[in-house]
């Protein structure tokens, strides 16, 4: 019989996979890399940028070809570049149907698909301004259920997209979905774990994350047509449902929300499960204790259902306004590089599919480096260090970023790792400080400010051609040695009980 903490565990790790696979879907479904060349006409001759053409013979009627002028006439000698409007484009690295060759996404419409990346971008901050006030006023588990309904709908709906209009608007929507089965499953994990064991929240919570960015050029090298790929994607929805059916609320936030009666049956139910499971310690706990302090919580009334719901205000009291100003820097730094590497992998020297996996498969060791980190290390000292390394790296990158890709590659892998490790100490770092009404809108609120950040990763390598191209190498290693100063100044939570309001 499958128990409780696993199905949770499940759930963990299943919901990584769609999550990491549709923001960065477009990597491969609209690749800026797929070369093209302009159709043209006899006479005609594409310029070196494949986007316009130019009249190299005697005047030819275009009024039933598929050549757009400034005028109704026809061309003529003295006519100048014109633009082009068919292409023909290069199936041997993308070998299926894309975005880019089905709606034509180059030249001067290449804008549309990096706005479908800002957008899903855009429609994160909303999601998890939602949903991290649903999840801490109406449950984890029913912001779970809400969230994975949509994001199944928002999914097939993509796949049926009948032009990039549509398909950017649904994607948005896809977004706007997402935050509830992500983020909402974690706060779920944690508060449904004690404190030796919270490094189970870092190992699922990154495995699955890390096995989808995996997974994705695998998918769209053996799946090529980008429609069958989103349904692939969408596919772990209906599984990701079927699981909520065994999922309990969290016991913590039903007591801190003096929902007694169902936090009664749910530790009864969890303590009967670890009973069976021969594996579990069970502390002696018995059905008595759980009684006894179910009451006990009731002769004390020290619940919150008389207090006010959490809000943004709260995050930015004199109790946590220093933490919640670290914590929403140090993840906009984390994100702005962390989307700019994980793009910039496609163009390091190997083929797109291998270097984006190669990238990814890394990751899966530090599954248990931060499992290490976040058991052994200080939260201050984790965060601190992470920046520091990252600064390092990232100087190498850009030392080298006119050759020698193998050491490019190096540090792109060695960024993203301290990227990575730095994540899940703040994750734990956040539920061991922020009490239980304030945990899901503490981790919306400063993933809605690192999806902010998020928008401007595509424009670090503009700022390097508009100015100079060391100017992104010195910003970004001046905002990770400030991160890591930042970092030391949050108290402390290392191997401490999570603060609760009723404690």
């Amino acid at each position: 019989m499958i128990h409780g903490p696993t199905i949770l565990i499940t759930f963990a790790v299943i919901r990584g996979l769609p999550s990491a696979m549709m923001l960065m879907a477009v990597v491969f479904a609209a690749p800026a890399e797929q070369n093209f060349r302009c159709n043209t006409l006899p006479g005609w001759m594409a310029n070196e940028d494949q986007c316009t053409v130019r009249k190299v013979d005697s005047v030819i009627d275009t009024h039933d070809h598929n050549i757009s002028t400034t005028d109704n006439s026809s061309m003529t000698e003295r006519s100048d570049m014109v633009i082009c409007t068919a292409w023909s484009f290069d199936h041997s690295v993308y070998k299926g149907t894309t975005l880019v060759d089905e709606w034509d996404l180059v030249c001067g419409r290449r804008w549309i698909a990096s706005l479908s990346q800002s957008l899903y971008m855009f429609g994160l901050i909303f999601s998890t301004t939602i949903f991290s006030h649903v999840a801490d006023w109406y449950g984890r588990k029913r912001a779970c259920v809400i969230s994975l309904v949509c994001s199944l709908l928002m999914g097939v709906l993509l796949a049926c997209s009948p032009s990039m209009a549509v398909y950017n608007i649904l994607r948005f929507f896809s977004a706007v979905s997402s935050s509830g089965y992500y983020d909402a499953a974690t706060i779920l994990l944690v508060e449904s774990v004690s404190a030796n064991q919270r490094y189970v929240v870092t190992l699922t919570a990154g495995l699955g994350w890390t096995v989808g960015m995996i997974l994705l050029p695998v998918v769209s090298y053996l799946v090529p047509n980008w429609r069958v790929q989103q349904l692939v994607i969408a596919a772990p929805f209906v599984l990701l449902l079927g699981l909520t059916f065994f999922i309990d609320e969290s016991p913590r936030w039903l007591l801190e929300t003096g929902r007694l009666t169902q936090a009664h049956r749910t530790l009864i139910k969890v303590l009967r499960s670890r009973q069976k499971n021969r594996f579990s310690v069970t502390d002696d706990i018995t059905v008595d204790d759980i009684n006894n302090f179910i009451d006990d919580i009731k002769t004390r009334n020290a619940m919150i259902p008389h207090k006010s719901k959490g809000t943004i205000v709260k995050l930015f009291g004199e109790q946590f306004w220093r933490s919640t100003v670290v914590f929403c820097y140090s993840k906009m730094v984390v994100y702005v590089l962390w989307y700019h590497l994980t793009v910039s992998s496609v163009t390091v020297g190997l083929n797109p599919f291998l270097s984006f996996a190669l990238t990814s498969l890394c990751e899966l060791p530090n599954r248990v480096l931060d499992t290490i980190v976040v058991r052994t290390t200080p939260r201050r000292i984790a965060a601190a260090s992470a920046f520091t390394i990252t600064a390092g790296a990232m100087s190498v990158y850009y030392i080298f970023s006119n050759g020698f890709w193998f050491a490019r590659f190096a540090s792109l892998v060695i960024c993203r790792l301290c990227m990575d490790v730095h994540g899940s100490v703040q994750r734990v770092h956040l539920a061991e400080l922020y009490p239980s009404g304030l945990r899901s809108l503490i981790a919306g609120f400063v993933y809605t400010c690192a999806n902010l950040a998020g928008l401007l990763s595509p424009f670090i390598d503009y700022l390097g051609q508009a100015t100079y191209q060391w100017v992104p190498s010195v910003m970004i290693v001046l905002l990770c040695l400030i991160g890591s100063l930042a970092a030391l100044s949050v108290k402390e939570t290392f191997d401490r009980d999570l603060h609760e309001e009723s404690s």
